[in-house]
């Protein structure tokens, strides 16, 4: 038997069916095929296209309150993952952090049993790129809830050393 020869496969993505390839062709296809369905359906039409420009305001609006976390959320860690940096992230963990979230950073600092909430447990943050790196930093720079902001207090590079050494102490 001869091995047959290779066939490209089409689907969505692959330069298949215009359906498939892109929800939105679906729409603007549905609403523009003929001139006739406008004409028969523009109070349809109207409503429609009202609610997609009060769909995109509100998008913007999201993205320009949250533009700074957006921004976060793709930041790179530019200090390498070494010994030294873990060494000074850890000596920062101990004067900044320690006393609510604990030597190891399980949230069970000798200040903790005195919160409303408990602080979290460090060692159970998700990897990127489930909880990227530049989220961890924006939420130490500018606190959350009752946890303080640190970027007054710590210098661009220090924050990600602390990073480093929060991030070496995931669990297994």
């Amino acid at each position: 038997m001869r091995p047959e020869p290779d066939r490209k496969r089409e689907g969505p993505g692959d330069g298949g069916d215009l359906y498939c390839s892109c929800p939105v062709s679906v729409l603007i296809f549905y609403f523009f095929k003929s001139g006739t369905f406008m004409r028969a359906h523009w109070r349809q039409w109207q409503a429609f296209r009202w609610a997609l420009v009060t769909c995109a305001v509100l998008c913007l609006g999201v993205s320009i309150y949250y533009a700074d976390l957006l921004k976060a959320a793709f930041a790179r860690n530019p200090v390498p993952r070494t010994a030294e940096s873990i060494g000074r992230g850890r000596l920062l963990f101990q004067q900044q952090c320690a006393i609510c979230h604990g030597e190891r950073g399980l949230g069970d600092g000798p200040v903790a049993a005195s919160l409303r909430d408990k602080p979290e447990d460090l060692s159970k943050i998700a990897r990127p790129p489930i909880f990227p790196d530049g989220i961890v930093i924006y939420r130490i720079a500018n606190g959350k809830k009752l946890m303080p902001a640190f970027k007054t207090t710590l210098s661009e590079s220090q924050l990600w050393d602390l990073l480093n050494f929060i991030r070496s102490l995931r669990r297994s």
